[in-house]
């Protein structure tokens, strides 16, 4: 741990910032920007009583200080880490999305283990397949915003404008398939794969 003191109208206070060797050691959400690891913490002014101890005393102060802080921060990240986790794996959103004056309402959900979300028609018929979301997936999505979750586990406003989009394809897809399923059927037999879908 790397230790700064500075004085400020002839008090002294303390900073302190990590070595690599100590950053390597915390955990870090992928978004590091929203890590506390990486910038200097200041813990303030000392005491005025331990500022007359002497050098010896306030360089042990400020260190048992310092070490105090960051272990509360390790814990406070863990925990804020483990409640994002938990957010991201229990998915189960419903969103109404207007379709020329029609409400159809759709769920957006978990996909068990895997990372993203799943997103189903329900009214005004349930769609079999949904599509599935697990950006980014490539560094310029990364940069440009585009998550399914945001750094506290909850879904972005991205995410919830492109599952509207998506209960809406969804909806013409199943309605096209009632009204033309010979042509949809063998539109589905000359393509081959198609768009991100995933059974229910």
């Amino acid at each position: 741990m790397n230790i700064r003191f500075y004085q400020k109208d002839g008090r002294i206070g303390a900073k302190y910032t990590l070595t690599s060797e100590e950053l390597d050691k915390c955990p870090i959400r992928p978004d590091p920007a929203f890590c506390p690891f990486f910038d200097e913490i200041d813990i303030g002014l000392l005491p005025s009583k331990i500022q007359k101890t002497g050098k010896q005393r306030i360089r042990e102060y400020v260190e048992r200080a310092c070490r105090r802080r960051h272990q509360n921060n390790l814990k406070r990240v863990r925990r804020e880490m483990r409640e994002a986790d938990e957010r991201e794996q229990n998915v189960n959103r419903v969103i109404e999305v207007d379709h020329d004056g029609l409400m159809l309402q759709g769920r957006i959900k978990s996909r068990g283990s895997a990372y993203g979300v799943i997103v189903m028609l329900e009214k005004p018929f349930a769609s079999k397949k949904g599509y599935v979301f697990d950006y980014p997936n490539c560094f310029a999505e990364s940069v440009g915003g585009k998550h399914v979750f945001d750094e506290e586990g909850r879904l972005t406003n991205v995410l919830l404008g492109d599952a509207e989009d998506a209960v809406i394809r969804l909806y013409k897809a199943g309605k096209a398939k009632r009204k033309h399923p010979k042509a949809v059927n063998l539109v589905k037999a000359l393509n081959i794969g198609g768009e991100d879908e995933e059974d229910d």
